[in-house]
C-alpha cells in the first residue's frame, strides 16, 4: 500500500482529488528551532504533515489558504512528499546569496582573509552573532597556495515578517597547500537576518 505525504502551513487546506483532507491526516506539527531566537511576540512558521493511503496512483493535489487562494505545490518523487511553496518558506535569489556570502566571509574571517569591518557588511555590530565571531580564537589557519569554496548549500529557510528571516547555510572551505594536500573545513551555520532602519538586511543570531 502506497503513501504520500503533504506538507501545508498552519491554517491551510488540503484537497486531494478535489476531496478536503482533516486534521485526522495530519501525522507531525513542527517549527523550526529559530522560536528560541525570534523578538518577543514574533511565531515560526508551522508545518503540518499529513499522510494518505490507500490510493491508486499519484492523487492530484490542491492547497488554499484561509482566504480560498491557490498555493503553490511542488512534489518530490523520492519522498512522495507534496510541498506547499510560499513567501514563508521560499527563499529569494537576493536571499540566499545574502546568507552564502556571510558565511564566507566568517570563514575568511576565520583565516585572516577578511577583518572586522567585512563582518559587520553582514553581522550587526554588538549582536550575539557578531561578538560570536570576533571574540573566537581563528581557527581555521592554514599554509594555502589558494583556496576555493565549495557544495554551498541553503536550506531551512524561514520568514516571519517583512523584516525577518532565517536560514540554514553549509559551505565547504578548501584551502590548497603547496605540497599538493588539501585542508577541507565544512561550514554550517543557522542565521537568523533582520531589515534594519537603511533596509540592510544584517544577522544578529
Amino acid at each position: 500500500e502506497e503513501s504520500y505525504f503533504i506538507q501545508k502551513l498552519d491554517g491551510h487546506m488540503v484537497y486531494v482529488n478535489d476531496a478536503p483532507l482533516d486534521d485526522s491526516f495530519t501525522i507531525r506539527i513542527s517549527t523550526t528551532k529559530a522560536e528560541d531566537y525570534l523578538p518577543e511576540g514574533v511565531t515560526g512558521a508551522c508545518v503540518h504533515t499529513q499522510r494518505i493511503t490507500g490510493l491508486v496512483g499519484k492523487p492530484n493535489i490542491r492547497i488554499v489558504d484561509a482566504a480560498g487562494n491557490e498555493m503553490k505545490v511542488v512534489y518530490d518523487e523520492s519522498t512522495r512528499t507534496f510541498v506547499e511553496l510560499s513567501d514563508e518558506n521560499t527563499i529569494s535569489e537576493a536571499e540566499k546569496e545574502l546568507a552564502i556570502n556571510a558565511v564566507k566571509t566568517y570563514a575568511l574571517y576565520m583565516i585572516k582573509r577578511a577583518g572586522e569591518g567585512d563582518i559587520a557588511k553582514y553581522y550587526l555590530r554588538g549582536s550575539d552573532a557578531y561578538n560570536a565571531i570576533t571574540d573566537t580564537e581563528l581557527s581555521f589557519v592554514q599554509d594555502a597556495a589558494s583556496r576555493e569554496f565549495v557544495n554551498e548549500a541553503v536550506t531551512n529557510y524561514c520568514r516571519y515578517s517583512d523584516n525577518l528571516f532565517s536560514v540554514r547555510v553549509s559551505v565547504t572551505l578548501n584551502q590548497y597547500r603547496s605540497s599538493g594536500s588539501v585542508k577541507e573545513s565544512i561550514i554550517e551555520q543557522s542565521l537568523f537576518f533582520e531589515k534594519q532602519a537603511n533596509g540592510k538586511w544584517l544577522c544578529y543570531n
